[in-house]
């Protein structure tokens, strides 16, 4: 996108697709920016590589092989309507840790009186869940209409956007883990240079930038300390048990709402 090497860019994104379909998103953000070609070629690329393997293995073996990764990885699988794993932080497993009653024992119910705020049926959450990722993927299409008619620079429409899309990606695929972590690097890294620019500049922040900033960075320092190794495993379990990560991430999608370019370049 930055250097106009569309054909380059869209085989780095096949590729990604086809190790971990995540970066399927990024094809999306694409197609919302206008990068219609870059968007066509890494859809030719990944399904070219899809197809690859049945010169080894054979043409109704590959298309089993698909069929099965397919079942596994699609949001709306059995296997990833409501997951109850600890340290999964996509939309899937935060409304049913909140929300939802499994049919089986809790893994941890030394904290049960402490994360369920209601109890929601099944059909009514899956829509839910469904609306939310619908909502999700749409607000990426705002963001790139703001960006548009606002006139923001490129090179701070891209950080944003890429942030705001990384954060999407994780909470709208299931069974995303502690992994996730790495998509809020560049949210992080918006705010921190939102909040260095201003201090250098001599202007200093609002009250109310001050208190956002202030509380992003006791989140960020709290991502960064979250090993077993550091904090121990009482404290690593009972964040898990809340799923912070996945918490952290829908407040950094405000956010990045709150300090948008246009925002951030008139103070």
């Amino acid at each position: 996108m930055q250097q106009g090497q569309p054909i380059r860019g869209a085989a780095l994104l096949a590729l990604g697709i086809n190790i971990k379909i995540l970066p399927l998103l990024v094809g999306y953000y694409w197609l919302a920016k206008g990068r219609v070609r870059a968007s066509l070629y890494a859809g030719l690329f990944t399904a070219a590589s899809l197809l690859l393997p049945a010169l080894l293995i054979g043409w109704q073996a590959n298309l089993d092989l698909h069929e099965q990764w397919l079942a596994r990885i699609m949001p709306g699988g059995d296997n990833y309507v409501f997951e109850k794993t600890n340290g999964c932080q996509s939309l899937n497993c935060l409304l049913a840790a909140y929300f939802y009653d499994f049919p089986e024992a809790e893994l941890s119910a030394s904290y049960e009186a402490g994360r369920k705020l209601a109890r929601i049926g099944e059909p009514t959450l899956s829509l839910v869940l469904q609306g939310s990722r619908i909502a999700l993927a749409l607000s990426i299409l705002g963001l790139v209409f703001y960006s548009h008619r606002r006139r923001v620079p490129p090179d701070r429409a891209l950080l944003w956007e890429f942030a705001y899309v990384c954060l999407a990606t994780v909470l709208i695929f299931p069974h995303q883990m502690k992994y996730a972590m790495l998509y809020s690097v560049p949210a992080g890294a918006y705010v921190i240079r939102h909040v260095l620019t201003r201090l250098s500049s001599g202007e200093g922040l609002p009250r109310l930038d001050t208190m956002v900033a202030v509380i992003c960075g006791l989140l960020l320092i709290v991502l960064a300390l979250m090993g077993r190794d550091i904090v121990g495993d009482r404290i690593v379990n009972t964040l898990d048990y809340y799923h912070y990560m996945g918490l952290v991430n829908v407040l950094f999608l405000g956010v990045l709402w709150f300090w948008r370019p246009v925002r951030v370049i008139a103070g």
